[in-house]
């Protein structure tokens, strides 16, 4: 499932002039992986102040990522409607209990995407619960912070409800989620330093995933994800000198079959799960059923 994704995904990029570049890209991944682990993170650092060589956005891109990032900032208003949890976990069920204001949040985020709202709603429902491991993953990647090493919304009270990482590890009580989904945070914000607006055009190819089961207008989502990983390429040209963006652009694109395999293992785990206990609204968007 993971690779048809991602040959899908570089299928609609190439007919956008994508594909060369994450053909290259890949080639010369293979190559000099380690010299570019190391270089990535010097260059990203300081190609902020690089304005020569990039491009300037579009008038209607611009527009478009305004859009998505007044949704994912407007979606943090959202509060619990339930129990309010004071971000500590002893279990899975509570790390999934706590993951439900984030969940909430996603929804809220959608909801305020033009695109989102076009779908009739089974589409809707269905794109949400089917990516909903995915989305809260990615979403939890733009609310880490690496120094204080936890993951908390700029809204939230940190005493209160900030997850630290040590929180995290024994909450998760050796399924080993918690090592795979630390990767693949530390690979987006370490590695590649990806910043808000690259991590939100993320999730919302995550979520325009026309390979969804059951989808009745699943060319308008494959369309939709198309859009937005041209939209992402040219953001990435807008801050990034143009080869750093080359290179940084398949890189990204991977991260999507990256989490698919996460979402795959996660699963598994909560499959296990004894679902009492666990608040409606997570129970039903991850399909918790005995």
């Amino acid at each position: 499932m993971a690779v048809t994704s991602l040959h899908r995904m570089y299928t609609r990029c190439r007919r956008l002039r994508c594909a060369a570049d994450v053909k290259q890209q890949q080639q010369h991944q293979q190559q000099h992986h380690h010299q570019q682990e190391a270089l990535v993170s010097v260059n990203i650092a300081v190609n902020s102040e690089v304005s020569s060589q990039t491009v300037a956005l579009r008038h209607d891109d611009s527009r478009a990522i305004d859009e998505l990032l007044q949704a994912y900032r407007t979606s943090l208003e959202t509060q619990n409607a339930a129990v309010e949890l004071d971000g500590r976990a002893a279990s899975l069920s509570d790390l999934i209990n706590i993951a439900e204001l984030s969940m909430r949040r996603v929804i809220a985020m959608t909801k305020q995407i033009g695109a989102f709202r076009s779908l009739p709603q089974t589409d809707q429902i269905q794109l949400l619960k089917s990516g909903s491991i995915e989305l809260l993953i990615l979403r939890s990647v733009i609310t880490f912070d690496a120094d204080k090493q936890h993951f908390l919304d700029p809204v939230d009270d940190e005493e209160r409800q900030a997850m630290k990482l040590e929180q995290l590890r024994l909450a998760e009580d050796g399924t080993g989620m918690f090592d795979e989904q630390m990767k693949f945070v530390r690979s987006l914000t370490v590695e590649l330093r990806a910043d808000e607006t690259t991590l939100v055009l993320l999730l919302v190819l995550s979520l325009f995933s026309p390979d969804r089961d059951n989808l009745t207008n699943r060319d308008y989502v494959g369309a939709e994800q198309e859009r937005y990983c041209l939209l992402l390429k040219r953001y990435l040209e807008s801050r990034y000198a143009r080869p750093l963006a080359r290179f940084m652009f398949p890189r990204l694109v991977m991260k999507l079959t990256e989490i698919r395999s996460l979402n795959e293992e996660h699963t598994h785990v909560l499959l296990k799960l004894n679902p009492d206990g666990i608040q409606p609204l997570m129970k039903e968007v991850l399909d918790l059923r005995r």
